[in-house]
């Protein structure tokens, strides 16, 4: 499994797409958070063609996987699971881009954000009350830090799923 956080995960698309070529080591799975987007359409099919599980975490209020833009044709891997941040961390970009915040939406029970992006809880239950229902499935909890989720692909055709464990000790 090749994991990649903003930068990271960029990095990580480009070289499951080199080892693709190259085969050095045997690639299953990638799992990116908050990554940009990292290829024109040509790319994008190459990667999403790859016998390998794809999953792509993004959060819409994130700044990162915003650029480059879609306008001078830069596009994303498949599969996306979006979310929004909105109902329980702060706005800044910082917050919405944190680690530690794409954790607490996979885990909120296993992974607490940073002190200085959580939101007040009447304000959290207000906005969740007005809430619209999320457009991308919930992943499934399986166990404290770790979560399976499934989606389909837009092809119609490949169920995937992929159990992610993250250890926070490091960034605390």
């Amino acid at each position: 499994m090749v994991l990649g956080h903003s930068l990271g995960g960029a990095l990580a698309t480009l070289y499951v797409m080199e080892n693709a070529s190259l085969q050095t080591v045997e690639i299953d799975t990638i799992c990116t958070f908050a990554s940009p987007r990292v290829g024109y359409a040509a790319f994008v099919s190459k990667f999403d063609a790859l016998p390998i599980t794809s999953w792509r975490i993004r959060n819409m209020n994130d700044f990162a996987p915003k650029v480059p833009p879609e306008l001078i044709g830069y596009r994303h891997v498949d599969v996306g699971f979006e979310f929004s941040s909105t109902a329980f961390a702060q706005s800044s970009l910082a917050c919405c881009h944190d680690m530690l915040t794409y954790q607490h939406e996979l885990d909120p029970r296993g992974h607490a954000l940073r002190p200085s992006c959580a939101i007040a809880p009447a304000a959290a239950a207000m906005f969740m009350s007005k809430a619209a229902k999320p457009s991308a499935p919930r992943p499934d909890f399986t166990a404290a830090g770790a979560v399976t989720a499934s989606v389909v692909r837009s092809d119609g055709k490949t169920t995937m799923s992929v159990q992610v464990t993250v250890d926070t000790s490091e960034l605390s």
